[in-house]
């Protein structure tokens, strides 16, 4: 489901678009909500899958076949999913699109479109957060002349493919550039794209 929405998005954009994404809220919007559904889908597979070894239902004290639990548990998926859909649907309209000339940004708010000229800063981040979640979080953020920022990292990877064309787009603009929180030792190949000016 989140690759039918990510396609949505690029399907939205001009032809000539070589990336497009979502802000890091609204790639949760339309990424968590998915979850729920997948979980009950999950156990079904799993359910499944035991009732088909040989010996495995008596293993787990059950009868061969289909039960009323696992029709639950495909009513409990589908209507997840039917309650889960419509946000992340939602949360995938607010996306922006980059092409050779413009940086379109279609948020919940309405559509705008700019000129790689507009954009006033690129600050880029590359840090390791220990806590909770420990691991490299990366930001690569377009400043706009009008107050309005885009985050690219939200797809790290999806990103990087498209660094190529987005330092071809912002060669010789003017533009003021932040890289001083990219640690010495952010990974490579992130490093090439998040440490020096396009």
């Amino acid at each position: 489901m989140a690759w039918l929405l990510q396609r949505l998005q690029a399907f939205r954009c001009p032809k000539d678009a070589f990336f497009s994404g979502s802000g890091q809220v609204a790639t949760a919007l339309q990424i968590v909500p998915l979850f729920l559904p997948a979980l009950g889908l999950g156990f079904l597979a799993a359910n499944r899958i035991t009732t088909s070894i040989p010996g495995g239902p008596e293993f787990f004290n059950r009868k061969p076949g289909a039960g009323p639990e696992q029709r639950q548990l495909i009513q409990f998926s589908l209507i997840a999913l039917l309650a889960t859909a419509p946000v992340s649907l939602g949360a995938s309209l607010s996306q922006f699109c980059l092409t050779p000339s413009a940086v379109l940004d279609q948020s919940w708010t309405g559509s705008r479109r700019y000129a790689w000229e507009d954009v006033s800063s690129v600050t880029a981040t590359c840090r390791y957060s220990h806590g909770r979640y420990p691991g490299w979080r990366k930001t690569y953020v377009l400043q706009l002349r009008d107050g309005a920022s885009l985050d690219l990292m939200a797809w790290p990877a999806a990103a990087l493919r498209a660094y190529p064309s987005i330092a071809e787009a912002l060669h010789g603009k003017d533009f003021r550039f932040d890289a001083s929180v990219v640690a010495p030792r952010c990974p490579e190949p992130y490093l090439g794209m998040l440490g020096r000016r396009p």
